[in-house]
């Protein structure tokens, strides 16, 4: 159920950042999308670390 939620969500806000970013700008389009793109595979990468360190530190019952 979570994976399915978090696919949806994903499937409708990439499109959505995608397009203001490429309506932000004129110029340099192609960087400023891959810019963007490099920031989202930082947070896949950072984010699962980040929090499964706050949950090894912080102990098993603390997101509840």
């Amino acid at each position: 159920m979570t994976m399915t939620l978090a696919v949806i969500g994903e499937s409708i806000a990439m499109p959505t950042v995608n397009s203001l970013l490429s309506q932000s700008t004129k110029q340099e389009l192609g960087q400023t999308l891959g810019i963007a793109q490099s920031f989202s595979a930082l947070g896949q990468i950072t984010g699962p670390v980040w929090a499964a360190t706050i949950f090894s530190s912080w102990g098993i019952s603390w997101p509840f």
